[in-house]
């Protein structure tokens, strides 16, 4: 029996690939649709891991919450998508939100709450009063702890640093009422530096509810930092067991691309210090030094080099001179030092 499925897999894995890869036509319908093209792909890099062990600790010991603050295109949005994969799996009786904070000239209740309904795909976000809405969120929040057994809520807020000081206190009302159901919640907050402006504000004003509510300890979400982090994460584009395109084929993301080089050996990882080299001549540029690279950077960069090598696949591949570079000015990294 065990001999038979492998047989029947083995038979479906060598039809995809051949779709994949010589198929002209079924080539172009998965490279549409390829996780690197789309820009869909996410990736357990070590600044992920290392947040993945803070948020596991405070909901482990339920803690209220805390924020992860860092520069734009660090990957925030990604890594929140990743974090609830993971944890949903880890922990089975816990039910895992996001919210998408919106920044509104004149913030009102009615439109908050109508904001996290249409973040949670409630069909009636545009209707009723400010409590209406409120009461219809908070039972989705209470429902989906039932659903699970459990009497856990996780709260992830991306754009943390568009909210005011009334979006947080209606966050905490919220949480507030949910704690006297017997949910307790943890809040994790991404956001751009601007929020510690708020948290400044918050600490001179002593708004210590809100501070040990949602602010208490801020944690950096850093970038990549050297070349080793970023070989790391360039070995996983080489490996079919953590990603693979089209799915069940066995092809991992490199070998999608040049996948006559990836057969003779070569491997998308062994560019990593290639990579580096040329994000240090870019920012050289500006007076600057490679480092904290954000994760939208390094995946424009090499989805850039992989479309501008394309034609160049062999077996005996080498790296076009400059290709780096021109990837990475595609990318617009430079533009970001300014």
């Amino acid at each position: 029996m065990n001999s038979t499925t492998s047989t029947i897999d083995d038979a479906n894995r060598l039809d995809l690939r051949k779709q994949a890869l010589c198929d002209a036509e079924m080539r172009q319908a998965h490279y549409l649709s390829h996780p690197v093209v789309t820009d869909s792909l996410y990736l357990a890099t070590e600044p992920v891991k290392e947040v993945f062990e803070i948020v596991q600790h405070l909901i482990i010991h339920r803690f209220p919450g805390s924020p992860f603050i860092g520069a734009f295109r660090m990957g925030k949005t990604q890594t929140i998508q990743i974090l609830c994969d993971e944890l949903r799996r880890i922990f089975p009786k816990l039910a895992i939100g996001t919210l998408i904070a919106k920044k509104h000239d004149k913030p009102t209740e009615k439109a908050f709450w109508g904001d996290a309904l249409d973040d949670y795909e409630h069909g009636a976000s545009l209707y009723g009063s400010a409590a209406e809405r409120r009461r219809r969120f908070m039972a989705m929040i209470v429902s989906a702890v039932w659903s699970v057994n459990g009497d856990q809520y996780v709260f992830f807020v991306d754009e943390g640093q568009c909210w005011t000081l009334p979006e947080w206190v209606w966050m905490r009302d919220l949480t507030n009422d949910l704690k006297k159901r017997g949910i307790r919640t943890t809040t994790i907050v991404f956001a751009h530096e601007e929020l510690y402006v708020l948290r400044d504000m918050l600490i001179s004003t002593r708004r210590t509810d809100l501070i040990g509510r949602f602010f208490h300890t801020p944690y950096i979400f850093r970038g990549l930092r050297n070349e080793n982090e970023l070989q790391s994460m360039m070995q996983c584009l080489d490996d079919p067991s953590k990603h693979e395109h089209p799915r069940g084929s066995g092809i991992c993301m490199s070998e999608f691309f040049l996948p006559a080089a990836y057969c003779a050996g070569w491997r998308l990882a062994t560019e990593a210090p290639l990579l580096w080299d040329a994000f240090d001549q870019v920012a050289a540029r500006q007076g600057r030094i490679a480092k904290d690279i954000g994760m939208q950077w390094v995946m424009s960069s090499i989805r850039a080099w992989l479309f501008i090598v394309a034609n160049h696949d062999s077996a005996d591949f080498t790296s076009p001179q400059d290709s780096w570079i021109e990837a990475i000015g595609a990318s617009t990294y430079q533009a970001s030092l300014q």
